[in-house]
């Protein structure tokens, strides 16, 4: 089986010094045939600028943010942001939107983190009207635009694809019915079967009828790398900072999922020791679970079945190994 498998390059990376390594690392999955590459966006540096870059430096690779949050730019100017990206990669961009967390929207950006699913309605449905070329006339719940204006540049496509980063139940259908694919984060593998399935009942039936594809990210990384114990002890410590501090997003979705008592625990470990005690007060099955780290490639490519059985498309990876050769060697064996 052929896996489509996707990069990350996360908010905090270094695009200083480490410029050139994180180029030449997305140069080796663009050689080796890994079908995306994703660029968060947070507090650090923004989505589209690295993204330029990478365009500039590869041929195919698909070019996609994870996530823009849609309180920080009005949704004209990201459909003029995503169309310039779209034009100067030769058609590869992908809109990848979200809310992100309040913390991150009320401090950076200054708005109040108000009605977000809402707002994330609105603005898929104005920037597919722009990217489409159509004049900009919309009146929405949480967002209103008009005044007839239309984009002065068109990019390749008028349907550049758009995921939605969702996570509970009201904004799982909302992605159903608008995007044409969905970025989970921090879910367990052994949930994904049964939130798959509900996402795709609640597509719409033209689109459904019409063939038209809808992607689904894997929720974690899979990571190939030498320092197994070192790496799974990092991912804990990010599940734990998830769940105890960005909001209560995380925590309810974890709860909702059934693990009220790792979300209990969790929160109660940062609370009187801080990171560290949180990471250890995470299971070690489900830091596996959530982000699989082995150093095995024929382990991994059996998550990779796993995670195609569980309905996901899209195969987040992550190569530990500072030569691209190497790099690119597993990518291509993973991918292959």
């Amino acid at each position: 089986m052929t896996y489509r498998l996707a990069l990350n390059i996360g908010w905090q990376d270094d695009l200083g010094a480490g410029r050139e390594a994180t180029l030449a690392m997305v140069e080796a999955a663009d050689r080796a045939g890994v079908h995306s590459v994703w660029v968060e966006e947070a507090w650090a540096r923004d989505a589209f600028t690295t993204l330029v870059l990478i365009a500039t430096r590869t041929e195919q690779i698909q070019l996609g943010t994870a996530i823009v949050n849609v309180f920080s730019r009005t949704p004209a100017a990201l459909a003029q942001h995503f169309a310039t990206l779209d034009e100067i990669s030769g058609g590869r961009a992908i809109v990848g939107l979200g809310t992100s967390a309040a913390g991150v929207v009320e401090t950076l950006h200054g708005t109040p983190f108000r009605r977000p699913v809402a707002r994330t309605a609105d603005y898929v449905r104005i920037m597919r009207a722009l990217l489409a070329g159509e004049p900009l006339d919309y009146e929405g719940s949480e967002v209103s635009a008009g005044g007839g204006m239309t984009l002065a540049v068109r990019p390749p496509r008028a349907d550049v694809p758009i995921y939605i980063a969702s996570l509970l139940p009201r904004s799982l259908r909302q992605t159903a019915e608008l995007a044409d694919g969905w970025l989970p984060l921090w879910t367990p593998l052994e949930a994904m079967p049964d939130l798959t399935r509900f996402v795709h009942d609640h597509r719409p039936q033209d689109a459904r009828a019409s063939g038209r594809e809808f992607n689904i990210r894997s929720p974690g990384a899979l990571i190939v790398t030498d320092e197994v114990e070192a790496t799974r002890a990092t991912v804990r410590g990010q599940l734990a900072f998830y769940i105890a501090r960005m909001g209560d997003f995380y925590a309810r979705h974890f709860t909702r999922l059934g693990h009220e008592d790792l979300v209990q625990s969790v929160r109660a470990a940062w609370n009187e020791g801080g990171r560290r005690a949180a990471a250890e007060a995470v299971p070690g099955e489900m830091q596996q679970s959530c982000w699989f780290v082995t150093s095995d490639t024929a382990e991994a490519r059996d998550r990779l079945a796993q995670q195609v059985g569980a309905g996901i498309t899209i195969h987040r990876v992550e190569v530990d190994h500072d030569d691209p050769a190497e790099q690119e060697r597993v990518l291509a064996a993973l991918g292959a």
